[in-house]
């Protein structure tokens, strides 16, 4: 066994723990069952479960597609791949992202998602892309041996050039291969997605899958298979109608139809107010909802009519908003259980949301068909949670390597601060300002030339405590628009700063805050438990759980716990990267101290101090940086 996955792992030896990851990935998969791998990031997991299930497929004659949610996590595998051709192994693999992301028309490529998506629709249907009729052409043989030549440098940058260069499309030139390669690197959302525009000829019963930060998968296969329209997508449909609906019948009874919908919100924000709506999802009935759309055929009939119109005057995108009403109707007649429908809120803009309730429902099918299954993360939930809310009815083989026993002892220190709390009952001016002015003087009193990271459950939370910062505060915070490339350039001008982002922000989770292998961190300080907001989703969803497992307390525990623990450990983890980093972890929070919450962080870092002066902490911290 050992030999075989020896063939397919890059390196010349095995660091402190791979070989047992690599060993338990192919133990589990030889008996079916699926495989749950917990390490810390630096361990080098990625090379481990892939030498191993590469091992396993080739004696199986499987077909492995390495499941991403993020474009930068496909990095990773491609990493060693690159490796293991070096030492002249044959493994020929393919990414798949988007057509839009695959695109080679330049211009289309600037258009908005579904806008592109009707471009392509249309210039493939009328023999308009050439790029897409040559592929049709050219054989799978000649495809491959394309591609064979381009494996040695493969980047999915390089393998868009070099595709265009040939005057092939990328999307369709990796789609007639995929039953020809070894590894397909791809998204959730071609797996788990019940409402992708077009399917890939994946057999799932023929393949293995390694989910990457698998803790995500809950959530992504709730967030990717919901679905909504919104205020301005109809208002927007509404202009289209106005400028191009000229038959006077059609184009007033359109009109009457969306309006009816910006009456029906216009409702809500009258009786709930804006900033209610902002902070919850809202059940609203179903019934109501399919009211709005009785007359549907006149919304297919005036988006023709638009659409004709459009091209018959040249239009170079002949996109209208109405598609995206059409689409929200089609899915909602045919998504027939595990949906409820919802107001939502972002930015004073309103939706009609129909949201996914329960994702086992989807990934119970998916890992019952797979061949083979394995989850890895650096923060995992426990064994009963991931079969709870993944509905895992196949055996369970897992290998965890705690946070604890990889990071030595003397590099991390943490510590909580009681006399703070995010908690919503005690949330006050005098609250934040008391958060605020304990940052501030842990960032004036504590002497080490590195980064306060400081995470808070929500945007209202920062915002609310950055205003009472002392202005001397040399801070940086997150925002919508905040570029990590831009952040890590300004912490390369000055490394003490005080970085303030939202937990599960963009800033979370896969960014590594390092310069030239300089760890940046020197303090983790996370403001509150980020406890998701009740609001009538998730007492839905925890209704659901508590069905499926008969336990109210746990199906709390699922729904609001363990969220709140991946975002503390994905926090904590942006300091440690490998075993060598050392960093301080302030949690700010009296409930730190409470119950389930208080042993999770024990189990996960070891000893914590209890501490209620915020001097005696800075003193801890230059303490521990040997700054006495």
């Amino acid at each position: 066994m050992l030999k075989s996955i020896e063939k397919y792992f890059p390196y010349k030896s095995w660091r402190r723990f791979q070989k047992e990851i690599a060993e338990n990935v192919y133990n589990g998969l030889y008996t079916g069952s699926v495989v749950l791998i917990e390490a810390p990031t630096g361990i080098g997991k990625t090379a481990s479960v892939l030498a191993a299930s590469l091992a396993y497929a080739e004696e199986t004659g499987k077909k492995i597609l390495y499941l991403v949610r993020t474009k930068s996590e496909a990095q990773a595998p491609i990493r060693e791949f690159k490796k293991l051709i070096k030492k002249s192994i044959d493994i020929r693999y393919i990414v798949i992202r988007s057509r839009l992301d695959m695109c080679c028309i330049v211009e289309s490529k600037k258009l908005p998602y579904e806008e592109f998506i009707e471009e392509c629709r249309y210039l493939r249907s009328y023999g308009k892309c050439q790029y897409y009729i040559n592929t049709q052409k050219i054989s799978e043989d000649e495809l491959l041996t394309k591609l064979t030549d381009l494996i040695p440098e493969y980047t999915f940058k390089k393998f868009i050039e070099y595709s265009c260069s040939c005057n092939l499309c990328p999307y369709e030139f990796a789609k007639k291969i995929l039953n020809n390669v070894d590894v397909i690197i791809l998204t959730y959302h071609y797996v788990f997605n019940l409402n992708l525009p077009e399917s890939l000829n994946i057999d799932l019963n023929n393949s293995i899958l390694i989910i990457d930060e698998a803790h995500n998968l809950p959530n992504v296969i709730i967030d990717i298979n919901s679905f909504s329209i919104s205020e301005s997508t109809i208002k927007s449909s509404i202009s289209d109608i106005k400028k191009y609906v000229e038959n006077t019948e059609l184009r007033n009874k359109a009109l009457q139809i969306l309006k009816n919908m910006l009456n029906y919100l216009k409702k809500f924000k009258e009786r709930y107010g804006v900033d209610k709506l902002e902070r919850s999802f809202t059940q609203i009935d179903i019934n109501d909802v399919f009211m709005l759309f009785e007359n549907i055929h006149v919304i297919k009939d005036a988006y023709f009519e638009v659409i004709s119109k459009k091209r018959s005057q040249g239009v170079a995108i002949p996109y209208t908003a109405l598609s995206k009403i059409l689409d929200f109707h089609r899915k909602l007649t045919t998504s027939h259980t595990g949906y409820a429908i919802f107001l939502t809120c972002k930015e004073g803009i309103l939706s009609i949301t129909c949201k996914y309730l329960d994702p086992a429902i989807i990934s119970s099918k998916i890992f019952s068909k797979a061949f083979g299954v394995v989850l890895m993360s650096g923060t995992l939930p426990p064994t009963n949670y991931v079969k709870s809310i993944l509905g895992i009815e196949r055996m369970i083989h897992e290998y965890r390597i705690s946070f604890k026993h990889y990071i030595p002892e003397e590099n991390i220190q943490c510590s909580i601060y009681t006399e703070v709390t995010t908690r919503y009952v005690e949330r006050s001016e005098e609250m934040f300002e008391k958060i605020a002015q304990s940052l501030s003087k842990l960032y004036k009193g504590v002497k080490i030339n590195r980064v306060i990271l400081s995470i808070f459950p929500s945007y209202t939370v920062l915002k609310s405590v950055r205003k009472y910062l002392d202005p001397d505060i040399d801070y940086l915070m997150e925002l919508s628009t905040t570029d990590i490339d831009q952040v890590l350039e300004e912490l390369r001008c000055r490394k003490k700063k005080l970085l303030m982002v939202v937990a599960g922000g963009k800033l979370m989770e896969g960014v590594e805050f390092k310069i030239d292998n300089e760890n940046l961190l020197g303090i983790v300080a996370i403001v509150g438990i980020p406890y998701p907001e009740p609001n009538d989703f998730l007492n839905l969803y925890m209704d659901i759980i508590t069905s499926r497992i008969g336990s109210r307390e746990f199906a709390w525990e699922l729904t609001y716990l363990w969220n709140a623990v991946i975002k503390i450990k994905q926090a904590i983890g942006r300091a440690f990267r490998s075993e060598n980093d050392k960093a301080y972890v302030l949690l700010m929070d009296r409930r730190f101290c409470e119950g389930k919450v208080y042993q999770m962080i024990k189990d996960y870092l070891g000893d914590v101090k209890i501490i209620s002066d915020i001097n005696r902490i800075i003193n801890d911290v230059n303490s521990f940086f040997h700054f006495d």
